[in-house]
């Protein structure tokens, strides 16, 4: 029952998540060849969220990326804390700054970065803060997240 019950709880996290999102289809990119993937320029439909299932086997990690500069995490249903902040990109580095990670006396400045390639984005761990909540390895992959919604026509 305590299982059922934590599994419930993951799914309905991540359903709010998504829900949440601001559901639009993300632009259908072409396959890129290795020089193709050595810049990002914000014209390359890198914005939407991604995710990486956590090694505890029942919930998530998700980035969004959205048009503003801007971005939200999501570790993990353990934690109340949503990182928000500004990211970068220079080449296809992208790094996410979060100013507002509480401390027990203020808040701290955090940089993760991230490698943009073939559609996902690749944690650098060794060139980045640790999350909070959860231990991302070196090259930990997100893959994209894309909501496909069917609708039908009336007959």
């Amino acid at each position: 029952m305590k299982r059922f019950l934590v599994l419930l709880l993951a799914v309905l996290a991540v359903f709010i998540l998504f829900v949440s999102c601001d559901g639009k289809k993300a632009a259908e990119t072409e396959s890129k060849t290795e020089a193709d993937t050595e810049s990002v320029s914000k014209s390359d439909a890198i914005y939407g969220t991604y995710i990486r299932e956590n090694d505890n086997g029942y919930d998530s990690f998700s980035i969004t990326l959205h048009e503003d500069g801007t971005y939200t995490y999501y570790e993990t249903m353990i934690s109340s804390h949503l990182g928000h902040g500004e990211y970068t990109i220079e080449g296809n580095l992208i790094t996410l700054i979060d100013t507002q990670i509480p401390t027990y006396s203020s808040s701290a400045t955090y940089e993760f970065k991230f490698e943009y390639r073939d559609g996902k984005l690749i944690y650098l761990a060794a060139k980045s803060d640790q999350f909070m909540y959860v231990h991302i390895p070196d090259g930990a992959e997100f893959e994209r997240f894309e909501i496909e919604v069917e609708t039908k026509k009336p007959e």
